[in-house]
């Protein structure tokens, strides 16, 4: 194996969802100052009872950066605890409108050309360095580069100049009038790294960390544990309550339940579906918002059966969504047929209806394109290990293609040659292929725009390696939307148009689970997938 194949081998989690991020609601707010209840606020007086202690949390997804803009899909318990953000839209009482987090004031211009940010006096990163205008610009321009950021795809269609007003005061411009709503989502999620640290490069974050956050990182052992201790200047006094987290890594997530039995871990993230039901009667579970959809990838370039919009439409009548979210997560997910959850700004209630399971009308569809009884079968990219409701998806697929006749091969992969047939050096090499996605329902504006990327880069998803015009139409479109009747529209443009062209095709929603000892507090309204845990404690 070669040493670009190993390490595909040790992919994460995050590398398997092609939109980059599971995103969701946050509701439109027109141009002017943002103003919300503030954090200080939600401090109690007797804050400090519970104080202490030691929280041992296990994940089942690799470790890979300390980066939050590189490898924040399956370490949000990691990063939301090192760094903060300007705004703060989790673990929150009013979770529509993003907290003043390190910012003071946060002003849109009344044309939508610039995004003014005063930050909060007196905060510094974890190692001394201050957080000022000057640290501010150096993220901008950090976030919105492609050599090191994930996100930088969604910053560079707008993203002008930055200016440097006072010693805590800046003012970002940008290219042309941009949605209101993309720009506070951005900030939501634009996780604050130390200008020092960013100097020294991106191969500097494999290892060492530098935030703002409630707590700070003590120790690291690859693919071991992570240590974070208590932040004594973080800047919502008394906050943190406990002294330390222990992130410890699983290679297999049964492993990590495991040892959330035996006493070992008082928390695990991202419980497998299956495990839900046998630890209820003596772990507390929560399942996070909506946050992924499995889905089925469509080949569409020539010489493939689903460069055919029919097939692809007869596809979409063959997916027993109820079978497999019994099957495969254990009815702890919601079937679907769109990436847009009920109450997403993206949501319209006809995206429910079109395609019903109806494997007649699938058999009749398959038939008059000549797939039914081929001899040249189609080719189904199975994903083997990690996340095995992807790779059971492609196996419930497989059947219900050949019960009506079509002739379906498996071709089981690992995650590197999965990821190399998507989207590597043999990217194509398949007809169908099972992955998951991230939803539209928490950020649908900054999900639409997040796809900035997809259209200018060659893909099999696309007839000719080339997204449709109307596809890139609506990107834009959403992007440079102003008010919150056209956001609307331009997502929900999006959402139909991906749903009618079928190249990627929702399957079920997977609500992330988490199981935590019953002795443990703090979370707030549910909306914790993001685990920021400066509120939890002992009782």
């Amino acid at each position: 194996m070669s040493d670009d194949d190993s390490v595909k081998a040790t992919i994460s989690r995050r590398d398997l969802l092609k939109s980059g991020a599971a995103l969701g609601l946050a509701a439109p707010i027109l141009p002017g100052i943002l103003k919300g209840r503030s954090p200080e606020a939600r401090v109690r007086p007797r804050a400090a009872a519970g104080r202490g202690g030691i929280l041992r949390l296990g994940t089942s997804d690799n470790f890979t950066s300390f980066s939050p803009w590189q490898d924040d899909q399956g370490n949000y318990a990691l990063f939301n605890n090192l760094y903060s953000q300007p705004l703060r839209d989790t673990n929150q009482i009013n979770a529509d409108k993003p907290l003043m987090w390190l910012a003071e004031s946060f002003q849109i211009a009344p044309n939508a050309r610039s995004v003014t940010v005063k930050l909060r006096p007196g905060i510094t990163f974890h190692s001394g360095y201050p957080l000022d205008a000057e640290a501010l610009i150096a993220n901008w321009k950090a976030i919105s580069n492609p050599a090191l950021s994930n996100y930088a795809g969604n910053w560079v269609p707008f993203i002008g100049e930055a200016k440097r007003i006072d010693h805590l005061t800046a003012r970002l411009d940008f290219k042309a009038p941009t949605a209101p709503a993309l720009v506070i989502e951005l900030h939501a999620r634009m996780s604050l790294v130390s200008p020092p640290l960013l100097a020294k490069g991106p191969k500097a974050m494999l290892t060492e960390a530098d935030g703002t956050g409630a707590f700070r990182l003590k120790h690291y052992e690859p693919n071991v544990v992570a240590v974070l201790e208590r932040n004594p200047k973080f800047f919502l006094n008394p906050l943190p309550y406990l002294n330390e987290i222990q992130l410890r890594y699983f290679s297999d997530p049964n492993a990590m339940v495991a040892a959330l039995e035996s006493g070992e871990l008082d928390f695990a993230y991202d419980v497998p579906p299956q495990s839900v039901a046998s630890l209820k009667s003596r772990f507390t579970i929560m399942g996070g918002p909506a946050s992924i959809a499995d889905c089925v990838l469509a080949n569409c370039q020539s010489g493939h059966p689903f460069a055919s919009l029919q097939a692809r439409h007869a596809l979409q009548h063959l997916i027993n969504r109820d079978r497999f979210n019994q099957v495969a997560l254990f009815g702890t997910g919601t079937p679907t047929q769109t990436f847009a959850p009920p109450g997403s700004l993206a949501w319209k209630p006809s995206l429910a209806k079109t395609f019903p399971y109806d494997p007649q009308l699938a058999q009749s569809m398959f038939k008059s394109l000549g797939l039914i009884g081929s001899s040249q079968p189609i080719r189904i990219l199975q994903l083997t290990g990690i996340i095995p409701a992807i790779g059971l998806n492609a196996s419930l697929l497989a059947q219900e293609m050949q019960a009506i006749g079509v002739n379906a091969q498996l071709e089981p992969a690992d995650v590197g040659v999965w990821l190399d047939k998507f989207k590597g050096s043999q990217a194509g090499d398949f007809d169908l292929m099972t992955s998951s996605d991230g939803t539209v329902n928490r950020y649908p504006i900054l999900q639409t725009a997040g796809n900035t990327g997809s259209k200018v880069a060659s893909n099999p998803l696309w007839a000719g390696g080339v997204p449709p015009a109307n596809y890139i139409n609506a990107i834009n479109q959403a992007t440079f939307a102003v008010t919150p009747a056209q956001q609307q529209h331009w997502c929900q443009t999006f959402e139909t148009i991906q749903q009618n062209e079928s190249f990627d095709i929702a399957v079920a929603y997977q609500r992330t689970q988490y199981a935590f000892s019953k002795k443990l507090t703090g979370f707030m309204d549910g909306r914790d997938d993001w685990l920021i845990l400066d509120h939890m404690k002992y009782t």
